[in-house]
């Protein structure tokens, strides 16, 4: 009996011993083969990234037919891979294959759905179909999301994207009008015996102002535009202080989305401006502009803007005030200048844009031909958005400007220094999506080496602002 059980005991154990090593020999050939399964993938992911690199440069160098043929074999390599996606709905559109890009830009939102870049770039690519409803659908579903990385650029595509009933107008038109009380519209110095002759410095007021764009030229990345602007002030108290302002121009703007992710704008202007006080020429201004943003994060809550600018003014009146000549004056009094100004300033946006701040430098270089109005500017900017409840913006902006002018001033005899501080305090509320309704104040102080040129003003006033767009 011991000997039967011995035998079974043996006999049990061989067949265990043979079931494992069964088993080890499936384990071992099923390892092979995820390992190998493993290594195919890795190298196919490995070839993508490769052929991508590829792809990217050529897209850089605007070779969208050699870059879409790379970025579809990464694609085939990789097909969940977002960026090869992003890149190939980009490359398509730039050929004018907007479909294409947009179905492939569906297949990266199947893989992805949350995926921000891409709905923001599907957005666009359906605006640029004429699908507007659906391109602002998407846009507002990216407005939903708290923590989607770009609510800010989603923001300003609804702005473009709201039309009332007319669909995508590239027509925008602004209509404002202001009661004002201007505490010294004459800009009269603190010491009132040394400007003689201004009249009434208080006075109630109106403004009333207009602004209209027309975008007659547009695509994806290009737009160029025409603009006109008008002011008119009407001073109950003051009427030597009624200004008529008139601007006629135009702009030329370009943007794109750098490698890395970044969107960028750069905008060149031109325009001609003729303010007119009491009807006569005061000044004529044309002007040229380039300015840029670069949004540094994803989200476009954290952009820098460059700008430099420059301009003729020239002083005039017709028929002159003065007796033989101009009342501006001539030699070291005469006004007409070329300005150049060069600055930069940073935004800081939180929770959607509801707060914000921004600060900067610019610098600028009056060069009058009269002495006596030469100088070098410093300007110090900043300013501050908080969004109160009942969706009501107060918005404060800062501005010190110091001038240090060309040599001795030969009225004065002493060197003229200025240094002139401007304060904004705005609250504005949205009656409606076209309607807003503002209170200002207006702060604004200048001290001078020279008595004649240090005065304090304040404006306030209540106005209303419709828009077209």
């Amino acid at each position: 009996m011991l000997q039967l059980g011995h035998r079974c005991f043996i006999t049990f154990m061989i067949r265990v011993a043979g079931i494992f090593l069964l088993f080890l020999q499936i384990f071992a050939a099923g390892t092979i083969l995820f390992c190998a399964a493993g290594a195919h993938a890795q190298e196919g992911r490995e070839s993508a990234e490769i052929v991508f690199s590829r792809a990217v440069l050529l897209y850089d160098d605007k070779k969208y037919p050699e870059a879409t043929q790379e970025l579809l074999k990464a694609h085939k390599l990789d097909p969940r891979n977002t960026n090869v996606i992003y890149y190939l709905a980009l490359s398509l559109s730039a050929q004018g294959n907007n479909a294409d890009a947009e179905a492939y830009l569906r297949k990266g939102l199947e893989a992805q759905p949350k995926n921000a870049n891409l709905q923001y770039l599907l957005a666009y690519n359906l605006r640029a179909q004429g699908k507007t409803e659906a391109a602002k659908q998407l846009a507002e579903s990216i407005q939903l999301e708290p923590a989607s990385p770009l609510v800010g650029p989603s923001r300003e595509l609804l702005t473009a994207l709201r039309t009332p009933r007319r669909g995508d107008s590239p027509f925008w038109l602004e209509l404002s009008a202001r009661e004002q009380y201007d505490s010294n519209l004459a800009l009269r110095a603190n010491r009132r015996s040394q400007t003689p002759g201004l009249g009434q410095a208080a006075s109630w007021g109106n403004l009333l102002g207009l602004s209209g764009e027309y975008a007659f030229f547009r695509t994806s990345k290009w737009q160029a535009a025409a603009r006109y602007d008008m002011f008119q002030t009407l001073n109950y108290e003051n009427h030597k202080f009624d200004f008529n302002d008139h601007v006629v121009g135009g702009r030329v703007t370009y943007n794109d989305i750098l490698p890395t992710g970044q969107r960028y704008f750069v905008t060149g202007r031109a325009f001609h401006d003729v303010l007119l006080q009491q009807g006569r020429i005061f000044l004529q201004r044309p002007t040229a502009l380039l300015d840029s943003y670069l949004y540094w994060d994803k989200n476009g809550s954290n952009r820098t803007e460059l700008l430099y600018q420059l301009q003729y003014e020239k002083f005039n009146e017709h028929p002159p005030r003065g007796k033989g000549g101009q009342l501006l004056g001539e030699g070291d009094e005469r006004r007409d200048a070329f300005n150049h100004r060069v600055g930069l300033v940073h935004y800081i946006f939180f929770d959607r844009q509801r707060y914000g701040i921004n600060f900067g430098f610019n610098y600028d270089r009056e060069d009058a031909y009269g002495s006596n109005w030469r100088y070098d500017g410093y300007r110090p900017v900043g300013g501050v958005l908080v969004t109160l409840p009942w969706e009501i913006r107060a918005t404060s902006n800062f501005e010190f400007h110091a001038r240090h002018y060309d040599g001795t001033n030969s009225l004065a005899g002493k060197t003229r220094k200025d240094q002139e501080l401007l304060a904004l305090f705005s609250l504005a509320k949205d009656i409606t999506p076209s309607l807003t309704v503002t209170l200002e104040h207006l702060w604004n102080n200048s001290n001078s080496t020279i008595g004649t040129y240090s005065f304090q003003r304040q404006v306030y006033s209540l106005g209303l602002t419709w828009r077209y767009y």
